[in-house]
């Protein structure tokens, strides 16, 4: 008898389940309603068994039912990706790509340029790129990639590591001709400190193998989320800012800004592309995936001396 059971029933029990509606599953499958009831009818009548206990008001898997619909449901998965797969290795990668990324200049110049080489060499791959700031939800959001940087908590997502930010602390010779030069970290609690979104500075350095640790919560009277805005603010003399060496064009180079703390070290800031765990990506995102490792490990400079 079960030689006998439809794919097509099987396929319209697993919609009904998973949307816990007629009418939601009729859509999905291009289907109606009365023709999805007798499609789970005939399934239940040849199987012998209830999946599904339906009332005017609600429906609910039996426990035979649960335990088809998850057997059922991860092989009709296989199967999808599996011909998806066969699809894209016989043709020229295609589809829509949507990532989400800090912004700045690792995004806006680095990200953008290496997205744009990717493009041009496969044309038929469309990629949505947002830079919007606020914390985002990969399965909420539908973001299929995020570009972020700093320590991650576990968040059951895969972090994939880029590279790292050399992070420095600077001030216009203007602002410490006025205010002074601190020598230790613990002398920016006396300084006007232009902050973004982190206000505790790290530092640490080793003396005779002994690693010193300094945490500094700093204040001034300007905070900014832009990078360009502080870098702007610290060399018109306002006051010291923290800022990846990648946030800078020719300060350093011009004398408009100088670093402090030679004999400290910052800790660098992680860049990880993040996405989902899953056995079925699509062939176009882990194309991604893969191009942007090795780019940016020969594009982004990586260390500053």
């Amino acid at each position: 008898m079960i030689d006998h059971i439809s794919l097509h029933d099987i396929r319209a029990f697993v919609a009904i389940a998973e949307h816990q509606s007629f009418t939601q599953a009729a859509e999905q499958l291009g289907s109606s309603r009365a023709r999805l009831s007798r499609q789970l009818s005939q399934l239940e009548e040849q199987l012998g068994i209830q999946l599904l206990i339906r009332t005017t008001r609600s429906m609910r898997l039996t426990d035979a039912g649960g335990l088809l619909f998850e057997q059922c449901k991860t092989s009709l998965d296989n199967m999808a990706f599996a011909l998806s797969q066969l699809q894209e290795s016989r043709t020229e990668l295609s589809g829509q790509i949507r990532m989400n990324s800090l912004g700045g200049v690792l995004g806006e110049r680095y990200l953008t340029r290496a997205i744009s080489e990717f493009c041009l060499l496969h044309p038929k791959i469309t990629i949505n790129l947002d830079f919007s700031s606020v914390k985002v939800d990969l399965i909420e959001e539908q973001f299929d990639l995020v570009l972020r940087a700093g320590f991650l908590e576990d968040s059951g997502l895969i972090a994939r590591p880029l590279m790292k930010m050399d992070i420095a602390t600077l001030a216009s010779p203007t602002y410490l001709k006025t205010h002074g030069t601190p020598t230790h970290p613990k002398d920016l609690t006396a300084h006007n400190c232009a902050v973004g979104s982190i206000s505790t500075w790290r530092y640490r350095r080793y003396i005779d193998g002994e690693k010193i640790r300094e945490d500094i919560k700093v204040k001034g009277n300007f905070s900014c989320r832009n990078g360009k805005a502080l870098v702007e603010a610290a060399s018109s003399g306002l006051g010291i800012i923290r800022m990846p060496y990648l946030s800078l064009d020719n300060e350093l180079s011009t004398g408009k800004l100088t670093t402090l703390f030679k004999d400290w070290d910052t800790v660098s800031t992680p860049i990880n592309l993040l996405y989902t765990q899953s056995d079925y990506r699509p062939a176009r995102i882990q194309a991604l995936i893969e191009f942007l490792s090795p780019w940016f490990i020969k594009n982004v400079p990586q260390r500053f001396g």
